[in-house]
């Protein structure tokens, strides 16, 4: 029955949004209309309606706002230039690919670089840092590593210093399965507490963090939240 009713209802407010915009004036004026203004209000009232519906549409329908903005600047100019509608649309989906296959270009190679830099740093202290690369299907998808100091005697000696997953392979889930597949190593490796930090801006980790079981504990490290993972109950 909610159904039906749903359906009752989307097809009246369809039928107002399209059927009544073009009835009205019919309905309204009965001779010929002479109105500069009535005129040009009609003549510019279907444009602006595809306007109000395409505008919005075109900025969330890519990989991001960017490449939109591209792919819809290009189709402004080839529009002012007159171009054919072929010409147009085909040139602003390129141009939404070309921008968005140079940010995954540039992603990868700036994730590249955190990669390296963090084997470099893990070389400096190989008693203490764990680096693992993070695979899904035989393929590389991320990077973590993390500090097992079983030397000093640190609160926060168990510390996941790191979990990277490539701009490609996100949304895909392979965060959360890394992040229990870590969780589970440190149980494994007598770890009695995980702790993490991350800028506070950083809302899609600390949502995931939040999942497996991580709470704030009121620190600070460097500007970033500190937050805690019991691995042993009291």
């Amino acid at each position: 029955m909610a159904d039906f009713q749903y359906l009752c209802v989307s097809i009246a407010v369809m039928a107002v949004v399209t059927y009544l915009i073009r009835m009205l004036p019919l309905a309204a004026f009965r001779k010929k209309i002479k109105s500069k203004f009535a005129l040009n209000f009609l003549y510019y009232v279907p444009y602006a309606v595809l306007s109000a519906m395409t505008v919005p549409a075109i900025f969330y329908s890519s990989g991001s706002v960017i490449s939109a903005a591209v792919g819809c600047a290009a189709a402004i100019v080839l529009a002012l230039l007159e171009k054919g509608l072929l010409t147009v649309a085909v040139c602003a989906c390129a141009g939404v690919f070309v921008t968005e296959l140079i940010m995954r270009l540039m992603g990868a190679m700036c994730q590249l670089a955190m990669y390296a830099d963090s084997l470099k740093e893990a070389e400096g202290i190989p008693e203490i840092a764990r680096p693992f690369a993070v695979y899904a299907d035989g393929q590389m998808v991320g990077f973590t590593m993390f500090a097992f100091d079983e030397i000093n005697d640190d609160p926060d000696r168990y510390r996941l210093w790191r979990l990277m997953i490539g701009g490609s392979f996100q949304g895909k889930g392979y965060g959360s399965a890394a992040l229990e597949a870590i969780i589970e190593y440190f149980r494994v490796n007598g770890a009695d507490e995980i702790t993490f930090s991350t800028k506070e801006s950083n809302t899609s980790a600390l949502g995931l963090y939040h999942k497996f079981g991580f709470k704030e504990n009121g620190e600070m490290n460097g500007g970033e939240i500190v937050l805690k993972k019991p691995l042993r109950q009291p």
